[in-house]
């Protein structure tokens, strides 16, 4: 638990007040909802690098339907595992490692150690993976970002915050038109799951076909925005909904938030996208306060 929220907690029950928790990513499609005075329900595309999620994994790459009085998953990245803490958000090796082992996919050996050259920390990694030691699953879209990264060899550790997708979109080839096959599934709970194994393939196959990093670049992020406007199009398909806000650090990333922006309309969505505030998570409390305010009206 972060300090603020204990601090919260704590502070609450000493002041015989009621604490209300609100979940991260619906207070950051919350935020747009109140900058724009929406009422009622919107598909809500949220994504970044981390967020508590209410089943216990690490959400960043999330479709929400939601008003400011209720919020229902209706998709997300499919989850896989993060080793090591901290160090994940550090070292593209560990996601790539972990994205790797929930597609399925076998990443060559002389491009992970291009990305590593410390064999023995790719296999403690790795065996630490397949035994889920010290491990969380994750959807974070954030993540990706570092490992696409590091596989078009722009870059391996974020030395600072988001270090490696900012390197990502500034090489990103304006004229480039094409992107990576998008898949999506159902799960038996009746979530979408965006499957990223087959960006991952396309990825690797340009990599050895020894494309420039700039176009696979701009393919990942058109494929990025393909697959959120995809989960877009069956949310509205199954709510009949029409609105759809957008909010998250990753969507700092202009390249990613113009395109997206772009299809999403063209496919004829009404956009709300964050202008009075930002959004990354200084939006937040923003969020919380909106939906704290709509409870207590409920409750009055």
């Amino acid at each position: 638990t972060y300090f603020s929220t204990q601090f919260a907690q704590n502070y609450a029950k000493q002041a015989g007040i009621p604490a209300m928790s609100i979940q991260h990513h619906w207070a950051h499609a919350a935020a747009v909802m109140a900058e724009y005075s929406l009422q009622g329900d919107v598909i809500a595309l949220v994504a970044d690098g981390t967020g508590y999620g209410d089943d216990g994994a690490i959400w960043g790459c999330e479709c929400l339907v939601c008003s400011l009085t209720q919020m229902r998953r209706f998709g997300h990245l499919d989850y896989y595992p993060l080793a090591g803490g901290d160090a994940a958000s550090v070292e593209a090796i560990r996601p790539i490692l972990g994205l790797s082992k929930t597609a399925g996919i076998t990443v060559p050996e002389d491009i992970l150690t291009g990305i590593e050259p410390d064999l023995h920390k790719i296999r403690i990694i790795t065996r630490q993976i397949e035994k889920e030691f010290a491990t969380v699953s994750t959807s974070s879209l954030g993540r990706v970002f570092d490992a696409v990264a590091a596989l078009v060899n722009i870059g391996f550790q974020n030395h600072f915050e988001a270090q490696l997708p900012i390197a990502l979109e500034a090489i990103a080839d304006p004229d480039e038109t094409g992107y990576y096959p998008i898949q999506l599934r159902q799960t038996p709970e009746s979530k979408v799951v965006w499957s990223i194994g087959s960006v991952l393939e396309g990825l690797i196959d340009d990599i050895r076909k020894g494309h420039d990093a700039s176009v696979m670049s701009a393919r990942f992020h058109r494929s990025t925005g393909r697959a959120l406007l995809e989960f877009a199009v069956q949310a509205r398909q199954q709510s009949g909904l029409n609105q759809v806000v957008l909010s998250g650090g990753v969507f700092c990333n202009r390249y990613l938030s113009n395109y997206l922006i772009e299809i999403l309309q063209n496919s004829g969505f009404q956009v709300f996208f964050s202008r009075r505030v930002p959004v990354n998570d200084s939006c937040i409390a923003l969020g919380q306060a909106a939906i704290v305010n709509e409870k207590l009206k409920l409750r009055k």
